[in-house]
């Protein structure tokens, strides 16, 4: 409500806000607690199990992307490149008012081979959205077909937006990514944001430890491992800068 109050006066439609007076806040605002809430062994092939076809495709979209929900179903054909193996999410679509070049992984391309095409079998037009109904009109809302899925699922305090810190928290886990990679992923305006937003899960940091421990004991207690090599073991490679230097991310 604030926020829209707020629209209201830089649009010039309103001069004053209930939320202030003279320029003193006049509301107390309460701090959100932040959630953490990633997918649980065994949720995501739950959701892929009791989802329409729609609702499967999405999921498998946002876990390959990091994609907001409003970008993905806002996602037409002509920003799709298979050729080049790209996504392109122009700043107008984005909540950052950034633009973002992504690749398609290989579960993501199978998906979008499988939509590409219309009833007819002839392929989708250029404005057609990718994620719309079968004809490539958009889809204005997937909150019906989300809770049911959940319900159907057993799935309790699952949003849809937790599946793009799901999919960040994954990339992290892999090891095969920088810190400053997810962001861009993830769209945020600094690489702050992108660590507080990230969480490892209980399973990855064991098999973490697990790597760690089974590099040192091929190690002489003499030999110190290099500060690549012991962040590497723990699946938290961080870009730092542009010259490569790296930092921990606990």
């Amino acid at each position: 409500l604030r926020a829209c109050f707020n629209w209201a006066i830089k649009k010039e439609l309103i001069t004053r806000t209930p939320f202030k007076t003279e320029g003193l806040a006049v509301v107390s605002l309460y701090r959100e607690s932040a959630r953490f809430r990633r997918l649980e062994p065994g949720e995501e092939e739950l959701l892929l199990k009791h989802g329409n076809p729609h609702l499967q495709a999405l999921v498998i979209a946002a876990l390959e992307t990091c994609c907001r929900k409003e970008e993905l179903l806002s996602l037409q054909w002509g920003q799709v490149n298979l050729e080049k193996s790209e996504l392109h999410i122009p700043a107008k679509k984005t909540k950052a008012g950034r633009d973002r070049l992504l690749p398609i992984s290989d579960r993501l391309r199978a998906v979008l081979e499988m939509r590409r095409l219309d009833p007819a079998g002839r392929p989708m037009l250029r404005d057609a959205y990718v994620f719309g109904t079968p004809t490539g009109e958009r889809v204005a809302s997937v909150s019906t077909a989300w809770r049911l899925t959940n319900k159907r699922a057993g799935i309790c305090g699952l949003h849809f937006h937790d599946l793009r810190r799901e999919a960040g928290s994954r990339f992290l886990e892999s090891g095969r990514f920088y810190l400053h990679d997810i962001q861009r992923f993830l769209d945020h305006a600094n690489i702050t944001t992108t660590s507080r937003y990230l969480q490892a899960s209980k399973m990855a940091l064991h098999s973490a430890m697990r790597s760690r421990d089974a590099d040192q004991a091929g190690r002489s207690e003499f030999t110190v491992p290099s500060a690549v090599t012991a962040r590497r073991s723990a699946g938290q490679l961080v870009g730092e800068e542009a010259n490569g230097s790296v930092e921990r991310v606990n």
